[in-house]
């Protein structure tokens, strides 16, 4: 019978396995918990990580995108500068022929009037018109005793003379701010003496 009795012991009769039994279940629920835990932590940071490389790549497109708006603000300042500095060209390209038209009227000028008041006048009004211009960035390109520049002259006729060597001068051409407004008309050397 005694070991019937032993056998019949019921929960709380020994409270020191008891207690050890509830705190192996607690240790169990507190691992399941932990490992709930861990699962928790490595999705937390596979999202933080992919946070991260968002955050990355938003860095780098607001970079490009600032350096995109800089280029954007210096190209317009440049292009503004150069519409500044050209804005007078169609007026000029206007003015001009009048001007050479004006020199060309001193070849015709009698020679008995060279000294004559109003020569004078018409020889200081083009002085004073090009110095106007020339401080506006206007400049007459040299043309006669030049050597052929495609860049700068457009070559219409050729005659006897050293060989691309610019002979005479149809038209004038001007540079504005050092850029070519009109180029000069000339004749070539042809290489024939």
């Amino acid at each position: 019978m005694i070991k019937l009795k032993k056998n019949n012991k019921q929960k709380g009769d020994d409270p020191k396995k008891d207690d050890l039994l509830s705190q192996i279940k607690g240790l169990s629920n507190i691992e399941k918990e932990l490992k709930e835990a861990e699962i928790k932590l490595k999705e937390a940071e596979e999202k933080v990580h992919t946070a991260e490389i968002k955050t990355k790549e938003m860095e780098e497109a607001y970079k490009r995108a600032l350096a995109d708006l800089e280029n954007f603000r210096r190209r317009t300042e440049e292009e503004k500068t150069e519409y500044i500095k050209y804005a007078s060209k169609n007026l000029l390209l206007d003015i001009l022929p009048c001007l050479d038209n004006f020199k060309k009227s001193l070849d015709f000028i009698p020679k008995d009037s060279k000294d004559a008041k109003w020569v004078q006048g018409i020889t200081q009004s083009i002085k004073l018109f090009n110095l106007t211009l020339e401080k506006h960035g206007v400049q007459e390109i040299k043309s006669i005793g030049e050597k052929l520049d495609p860049n700068l002259h457009d070559a219409l006729l050729q005659g006897p003379g050293a060989k691309d060597i610019i002979i005479d001068e149809l038209e004038k051409g001007y540079t504005l701010n050092g850029k070519v407004i009109k180029h000069s008309k000339v004749k070539v050397g042809d290489g024939e003496k």
